[in-house]
């Protein structure tokens, strides 16, 4: 019988010294400390050219003020002993619990941040160092998250060197533009798109060795809560990692448990949101191509023609896009091909229903997906690919000298992006000179202050200030709208859609000032206008500030007494046909507000009838002639004391929800809508208190199971035998290997 072979050592052992040796090879390599320099020298050109603008103290026009008065409002609550994360938000689309649905977390990290600095600094000051402080960690999570990825040195430090030099024409994608006073304001995609390079990368870290699994559900989920979309981009990019390495029955499971993990974590906020999802409006002033796109034609010519990521200048960055993608598919780089694809991914998915139609309809809340932002995810990997293309160039002209190569890399860059730094530095000093003007205007004109002062000690109703696209009713102040300026100062106001989440916000578009009917349909007691602005004859001069007047409308209030004929079934697309029908008809000057119906929300003992144009309320305009009663007094927003010479319904002129609870007298009643959008009560014939309230939703047991599946999912995630994930041996440019 023959011996046994001795066990073969050698190839261990060699194996063992081969990747001490690449190690040390990867540690004395100049990419190395190139890269993170490059990284940390965009980051502080970042910093230095946001910190004239941000150090202006002037309110913002855009979004950035919605997303200020989020943040104040929540303070508030917190203040008050309320949620900060589910509270009533009565100043914007006639009131409505906005962060019941909408995504909170960098609201409630500005709020924390507050709770700290408030005694030295206020909460607009404390939003434009975290809104500068983030802009400058951008290119620093997309080096950290490269690296992560096993990304060479010099590819994640190029990439992080572009990463802030993109530029569309008002895309809503990752540039300057989106945020800054100049732009959109887009404060919660700024804080989700820091987070999901980050998210992403551990989810490739997880789906390729089955570590870091817990860590990886949980920035998915914070990447949710901070921007829905930009969460979607997180987990869709996270199953498209399945296919793209060995295992892939074992990478298939991990991706679903990271994702089922991220649901669990999350659920706090999407179990609530997705339960009365009915009740959140998708507006039908909103252009079509915020939830549809652009189609491939645009997008393929934006693409071509530099729009897409150099928007004013020469294609720089395009051009290394281009030149990554071609280096990546022709080295055959693993971790290239995989940003290739993913790059890919998201501009056909980019391209939208135009391309796609119904198809897209397959994808989880498809219909209710805002798809012009995924842009967002052509941008996070094109950033990568950029930096491949990059790379490669300053690869091609690497000396053997430490000294010269870092020289040589420095001039090169320069030299190749010298166009979209200039065009970049020139949009910064132009967003900072208009915001310059417009505090320059604030602080010569000085009544906005007295008169936000006197609007805000008003009560019993709504103020008017106008709505976009009638000039000399939409007041501005140096080119801000007095909207804004209400808006920051927590001020109720009929006017501008901040944001279309109500269904009755769809219908106050129509409101006519000159129209007392409209006034006290939507309980504007208040109307502010221009000197010149003849007012209307039922209003009364109440104060004279300036150049402003402000009148009141001496019978519109927060509540009505009202009949309710029949229930109309709608859904929340038909609901704006209903409304506005309801309004132009002879209904609300009898004062009759039919029931919705809508799915469970409606009342249960009531004539149903269907909804036909205007022949449904014209039919129904032939009810009691007499009034059922009246208002005696509104204490407050809500409640009030009424009168009623026969059983009728007491309607609160702000958004119905399902949270949202009343009693008459102290009993408790049913709260259900009416048209259009609004919150009613029964109420039987008599002298009556009615009061209203917001309930927050259940959430502990949803942050319990959240807790506990991030203790718990690593535990039941397959891992691989190695500890080094399928790119570590990259070829490309700047990589050890590559060296």
């Amino acid at each position: 019988m023959p011996a046994p072979h001795p066990p073969d050592t050698a190839a261990p052992a060699a194996k063992v010294l081969a990747a001490l040796a690449a190690l040390r090879a990867a540690q004395r390599s100049p990419g190395r400390h190139l890269g993170l320099g490059l990284a940390v020298l965009a980051a502080l050109g970042v910093a230095i050219g946001v910190t004239p603008e941000l150090s202006l103290d002037c309110p913002d026009l855009n979004d950035s003020a919605y997303h200020l008065a989020i943040a104040l409002r929540a303070r508030e609550a917190l203040a008050r002993g309320d949620s900060p994360i589910d509270f009533w938000y009565p100043d914007v689309a006639l009131g409505f619990p906005l962060l019941r649905h909408y995504q909170h977390l960098p609201h409630l990290f500005l709020v924390g941040v507050d709770q700290v600095v408030g005694r030295w600094l206020p909460m607009a000051a404390t939003y434009r160092v975290v809104l500068g402080t983030l802009l400058a960690l951008f290119p620093l999570a997309t080096y950290s998250a490269l690296r992560r990825c096993d990304c060479p040195p010099l590819v994640a430090g190029c990439a992080a060197l572009v990463a802030p030099l993109l530029s569309t024409p008002h895309l809503y994608g990752l540039s300057f533009e989106s945020y800054l006073w100049g732009g959109s304001g887009l404060y919660a995609q700024l804080f989700a798109s820091v987070l999901a390079p980050l998210a992403t990368a551990a989810a490739y870290r997880a789906v390729s060795t089955g570590r870091g699994v817990r860590w990886a559900a949980l920035l998915c989920a914070a990447t949710f809560v901070s921007q829905l979309v930009y969460g979607y981009i997180v987990a869709l990019s996270t199953l498209a990692l399945v296919p793209l390495g060995p295992q892939r029955g074992r990478r298939l499971a991990r991706a679903v448990l990271i994702l089922a993990a991220c649901f669990v974590i999350g659920s706090y906020f999407f179990v609530p949101a997705l339960r009365d999802a009915e009740l959140a409006n998708r507006s039908v002033w909103e252009k079509p191509e915020k939830w549809n796109s652009l189609g491939a034609p645009s997008i393929l010519r934006y693409l071509a023609t530099g729009e897409l990521l150099d928007h004013g200048r020469p294609p720089v960055v395009t051009a290394f896009v281009g030149l990554g993608l071609l280096y990546a598919l022709a080295r055959r780089d693993r971790l290239g091909r995989l940003f290739a694809g993913l790059f890919v991914l998201w501009l056909l998915l980019y391209f939208g229903r135009p391309t796609w139609g119904r198809l897209l309809d397959v994808l989880p809340a498809g219909y209710d997906l805002p798809l012009h932002r995924f842009i967002g995810g052509v941008h996070l990997f094109a950033i990568p690919l950029a930096g491949y293309g990059l790379a490669f160039v300053v690869d091609c002209l690497a000396t053997p000298r430490h000294w010269l190569r870092i020289i040589t890399a420095a001039v090169t860059l320069a030299l190749l992006l010298s166009p979209a730094l200039t065009e970049r530095a020139a949009y910064l000093q132009r967003s900072r000179r208009w915001k310059a003007d417009a505090e320059a205007a604030l602080r010569t004109n000085t009544d906005w202050r007295e008169l936000l002062t006197q609007l805000r000690a008003l009560g019993g109703g709504r103020c008017y200030v106008g709505i976009p696209g009638r000039a000399p009713e939409y007041l501005r102040v140096g080119g801000i709208p007095l909207t804004a300026l209400c808006l920051l100062d927590g001020i109720d106001t009929l006017g501008f859609l901040w944001i279309a989440i109500t269904w009755a916000g769809d219908v106050q578009v129509w409101f006519d000032p000159d129209n007392p009917l409209h006034c006290r349909t939507f309980g504007v007691r208040y109307l502010v206008f221009d000197e010149g602005r003849p007012p209307p004859p039922f209003a009364r001069l109440l104060s004279a500030v300036g150049r402003y007047r402000i009148y009141q409308v001496a019978d519109a209030s927060y509540f009505g007494v009202v009949d309710v004929p029949f229930a109309v079934p709608c859904t929340k697309r038909s609901v704006y046909e209903v409304g506005h029908a309801w309004l132009h008809s002879g209904l609300p000057g009898a004062d009759q507000y039919p029931a919705l119906r809508i799915g469970r929300y409606g009342p249960p003992d009531m004539p149903v009838v269907d909804f036909v144009a205007q022949n449904t309320f014209a039919r129904a305009a032939e009810g009691p002639p007499e009034r059922a009663g009246r208002v005696l007094r509104v204490k407050d927003p809500w409640s009030c004391d009424v009168e009623l010479t026969r059983p009728a319904a007491v309607v609160r002129r702000a958004a119905y929800h399902a949270g949202l609870r009343a009693t008459v007298d102290g009993q408790d009643a049913q709260v259900f809508p009416v048209t259009p959008g609004f919150a009613a009560v029964q109420v039987p014939a008599g002298s009556h208190l009615v009061q209203f309230r917001y309930e927050p939703a259940r959430r502990w047991p949803w942050a319990l199971a959240g807790i506990v599946a991030f203790a718990l999912v690593g535990r039941f995630c397959p891992r691989s035998t190695g500890n080094r994930t399928p790119t570590q041996e990259s070829q490309a440019p700047g990589s050890a290997t590559a060296a």
